[in-house]
Protein backbone atom coordinates (compact mmCIF):
# COMPACT_ATOMS: atom_id res chain seq x y z
CA UNK A 1 0.00 0.00 0.00
CA UNK A 2 1.22 3.48 -0.79
CA UNK A 3 -0.37 6.78 -0.44
CA UNK A 4 0.21 10.27 -1.53
CA UNK A 5 -1.48 13.82 -1.67
CA UNK A 6 -2.36 16.25 -4.84
CA UNK A 7 -3.60 19.50 -5.05
CA UNK A 8 -6.88 20.96 -7.01
CA UNK A 9 -7.70 24.20 -7.04
CA UNK A 10 -11.40 25.21 -6.92
CA UNK A 11 -13.04 28.19 -7.50
CA UNK A 12 -15.80 28.36 -4.74
CA UNK A 13 -17.76 31.76 -4.32
CA UNK A 14 -15.20 33.08 -1.54
CA UNK A 15 -12.93 32.35 -4.61
CA UNK A 16 -10.31 30.04 -5.66
CA UNK A 17 -9.49 27.39 -3.13
CA UNK A 18 -6.55 24.58 -2.83
CA UNK A 19 -7.74 21.25 -1.96
CA UNK A 20 -5.44 18.21 -0.73
CA UNK A 21 -6.55 14.74 -1.90
CA UNK A 22 -5.41 11.77 -0.14
CA UNK A 23 -5.21 8.67 -1.81
CA UNK A 24 -4.14 5.17 -1.11
CA UNK A 25 -2.44 3.17 -3.99
CA UNK A 26 -3.18 -1.02 -3.49
CA UNK A 27 0.85 -2.13 -5.16
CA UNK A 28 -0.90 -5.52 -6.22
CA UNK A 29 -3.65 -4.57 -7.93
CA UNK A 30 -2.75 -0.70 -8.43
CA UNK A 31 -6.70 -0.11 -7.40
CA UNK A 32 -7.00 3.27 -6.15
CA UNK A 33 -8.75 4.55 -3.14
CA UNK A 34 -9.63 8.16 -2.50
CA UNK A 35 -9.42 8.31 1.13
CA UNK A 36 -10.25 12.07 2.04
CA UNK A 37 -10.66 15.91 0.63
CA UNK A 38 -9.89 19.37 2.59
CA UNK A 39 -8.41 22.33 2.17
CA UNK A 40 -6.53 22.67 5.81
CA UNK A 41 -4.86 19.08 6.60
CA UNK A 42 -3.91 18.86 10.29
CA UNK A 43 -2.66 15.89 12.18
CA UNK A 44 -5.91 15.05 13.71
CA UNK A 45 -7.71 14.80 9.86
CA UNK A 46 -4.61 12.42 8.63
CA UNK A 47 -5.32 10.18 12.15
CA UNK A 48 -8.52 9.90 11.32
CA UNK A 49 -8.26 8.95 7.70
CA UNK A 50 -5.90 6.08 8.64
CA UNK A 51 -8.29 4.73 11.61
CA UNK A 52 -10.83 4.64 8.42
CA UNK A 53 -8.92 3.14 5.75
CA UNK A 54 -7.26 0.48 8.38
CA UNK A 55 -11.05 -0.06 9.27
CA UNK A 56 -12.11 -0.61 5.73
CA UNK A 57 -8.92 -2.85 5.16
CA UNK A 58 -8.64 -4.85 8.62
CA UNK A 59 -11.66 -4.98 9.79
CA UNK A 60 -12.38 -3.56 14.00
CA UNK A 61 -8.95 -4.41 16.19
CA UNK A 62 -6.65 -3.52 13.37
CA UNK A 63 -3.91 -0.73 14.35
CA UNK A 64 -2.21 1.53 11.66
CA UNK A 65 1.30 1.58 11.25
CA UNK A 66 3.69 3.83 10.97
CA UNK A 67 7.11 3.44 9.13
CA UNK A 68 9.72 6.37 9.79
Amino acid sequence: MATDFFTAEVWTLGGLVTYYVLFFLHLGSRKIHGAGITPHPTEAWMVQVARNVTMEQGGPGTQPVSHP
